[in-house]
């Protein structure tokens, strides 16, 4: 028993497709190199995302650790008023340095946003008058240890670091709306 042709055979049997082969083979390969350009140029945005992503992370991380920073400093200088140990100054030294260089890095990290280069030009003048302060509070310790414990306690009551935290906060909720 013969099983009945169907249409396509039909077709392929007149020559149509022989015919069209060329053209056919030519209008697939438009398509692959089409679909290959289109593939390539998302790629290439996602790579670009990516690393929006990674330098918002980063930036996100640089900013929490000013606060550990700050509070480090402040932890030093607290222990030089209460223990008189000048070990305190040298920490205090390097945990201002440290603090410096990672406020550094943000020149880096927001150079291509002007809003967050002008919060960051508040922020290091907040932090520079946090760090007179407290390069104050270490000067007078030897000589006026109770004064010094009185603002001290005073700064801590009012939160005297209120206005770097606020800013911290608006700088980081920028960064998260990028």
């Amino acid at each position: 028993l013969a099983q009945p042709r169907s249409h396509f055979w039909d077709i392929l049997d007149v020559g149509t497709l022989r015919e069209m082969g060329l053209t056919l083979l030519i209008v697939s390969l438009v398509l692959f190199v089409s679909a290959m350009m289109l593939l390539g140029a998302n790629v290439s945005e996602l790579r670009q995302g990516y690393a929006r992503v990674q330098q918002s992370n980063e930036a996100l991380l640089e900013l929490a650790s000013v606060d550990t920073e700050i509070l480090r400093v402040e932890m030093t200088v607290r222990g030089y008023v209460l223990s008189g140990d000048p070990i305190y100054l040298t920490w205090k030294q390097m945990e201002t340095s440290a603090l410096q260089d990672r406020v550094a890095t943000f020149d880096s990290v927001f150079r291509d946003d002007p809003v967050q280069m002008a919060n960051l030009k508040t922020l290091k003048y907040l932090l520079s008058e946090h760090r007179a302060f407290f390069d104050d509070l270490s000067r007078r310790a030897p000589s006026d240890r109770a004064a010094v414990v009185t603002e001290i306690i005073g700064y801590s009551k009012r939160v005297g670091r209120r206005g770097i935290e606020d800013h911290l906060l608006t700088m980081r909720a920028k960064e998260m709306k990028n």
